[in-house]
């Protein structure tokens, strides 16, 4: 299972982003070496998900819900789908396909403006996950404070 975060650079999870790009350059060319036995390798892109670890919520024309995802790509399995321009790979999700090729054809999946937007987005998401975190840990203090008395 691929992830937008392996054809762009996200900022603040270069690991997790790293990881992505690596998978996609494993998968095009073990199914390169697999090619000659018949054995197909296909890497499924996706971009956001509604999930626990995307801390979406909300489902939308480009945020399918897992139900959504999974029928996408099993009605799509061996079909060339979004992504063409990389071997053994698809995107299987229609809009997910569409946002691929505009970003590929307008910005580029390298460019400054991708990163910067990426950055942005990244920063945002952590600084309201410590928010968060922050309200949760005072929270649990003056319970225990509570306690304590």
């Amino acid at each position: 299972m691929g992830s937008f975060s392996g054809i762009f650079p996200s900022p603040l999870l270069a690991t997790y982003s790293g990881s992505k790009f690596f998978l996609q350059g494993w998968s095009a060319a073990l199914a390169g070496e697999l090619k000659p036995k018949r054995i197909d390798v296909e890497l499924m892109l996706s971009y956001l998900v509604t999930s626990a670890m995307s801390k979406v919520r909300r489902t939308s024309l480009l945020i399918p819900n897992p139900k959504q995802f999974v029928a996408s790509a099993l009605r799509n399995v061996g079909r060339r789908v979004g992504a063409q321009e990389k071997y053994a790979t698809c995107t299987p999700y229609f809009s997910h396909a569409i946002f691929h090729w505009v970003i590929e054809n307008t910005v580029g999946l390298s460019s400054k403006i991708v990163n910067s937007i990426n950055l942005n987005m990244h920063t945002s998401i952590r600084t309201r996950a410590l928010r968060k975190a922050k309200r949760i840990a005072a929270a649990e203090a003056e319970k225990a404070a509570v306690k304590q008395a």
